[in-house]
């Protein structure tokens, strides 16, 4: 498609129409006639009308001087296009060289568009771009590093937009979270607190323990001094008492009294 591609003017001087059908029957006619272009057979719409210019053929009649600010675009020098157009074919022949500029323009544009994705682009924008350029490849243009690009693009938004979501999802437990751990912290001041107050209270328990452990002691030291005091009393008593007795039997034998 040279003069899509490379900025070619439509030659201003006559130009041969080859209309061909199964008859191969051809028409010849001058370019201020192209619009009333007629096709061999009864019908008065055919289903392709066919107009070589340059080389080329498409489905339709090259004559919108659109096309001389189309063509010479920095997308279509960059990277050459050759749409053929054909699935035209199925609309009027009147409406098919506008649907065609339509398409040249639709390529442009969605060049631009995909060149400016962002991240923050909903998955449906890339989506509609890619059926886009399905559409754009049944008319013959090449769009297989942007289709390429874009499934990329959307792989790394659809993950892109699972790590947001789970990005949500963490944010909302971190609340709960900090709120389940401020609870958790002062239980934790609460109980080492009263873990403190039952330390002192121990070691104030333990002295006491201690001090009656002494006192404990040295009341058994006296207890066992009592004892023995008691035993030597008794023992005296009882000594004291056989004294007595040996004393008045002795008494009682040397007057012989009886008792």
């Amino acid at each position: 498609m040279a003069g899509l591609l490379h900025g070619e003017k439509v030659d201003e001087r006559p130009i041969q129409l080859h209309i061909q059908d199964a008859g191969s029957s051809q028409c010849t006619m001058e370019n201020t006639a192209l619009r009333s272009c007629s096709a061999v057979g009864t019908s008065l719409h055919p289903p392709f009308l066919s107009c070589q210019i340059s080389g080329e053929r498409f489905p339709f009649i090259k004559t919108s001087s659109i096309w001389h600010q189309i063509e010479p675009m920095e997308v279509f020098r960059k990277v050459p296009q050759e749409p053929h157009f054909l699935p035209l074919q199925q609309f009027m022949p009147e409406l098919r060289e506008g649907m065609a500029i339509g398409l040249m323009v639709t390529y442009a544009s969605l060049v631009e568009s995909v060149k400016r994705s962002s991240i923050e682009d909903n998955i449906e924008l890339f989506e509609r771009k890619i059926n886009a350029l399905a559409h754009l490849e049944e008319n013959g243009f090449d769009v297989k590093l942007l289709q390429h690009s874009l499934m990329k693009l959307l792989e790394a938004k659809w993950e892109h937009t699972k790590h947001l979501g789970h990005l949500d999802e963490l944010k909302e437990l971190v609340p709960r979270k900090e709120s389940a751990m401020y609870h958790k912290h002062a239980l934790l001041v609460e109980k080492e607190g009263a873990i403190f107050q039952l330390e002192q209270k121990l070691e104030c328990l333990r002295g006491e323990a201690e001090q009656i452990a002494r006192e404990t002691k040295d009341e058994d030291a006296e207890l066992l001094r009592l004892k023995e005091g008691v035993n030597i009393a008794q023992e005296a008593c009882v000594n004291v008492e056989v004294r007595f007795h040996d004393i008045l039997s002795d008494m009682r034998s040397r007057l012989q009294l009886s008792e």
